[in-house]
């Protein structure tokens, strides 16, 4: 549980990166 626990805020935030970065390259284009 624990590791889960931990595990999850990290791939929230993994999630988070990934779509900003998406946004961005859309902005360049």
């Amino acid at each position: 549980m624990t590791l889960s626990t931990s595990l999850s805020p990290f791939m929230f935030v993994a999630i988070l990166v990934t779509s900003a970065s998406g946004r961005e390259e859309e902005k360049c284009s």
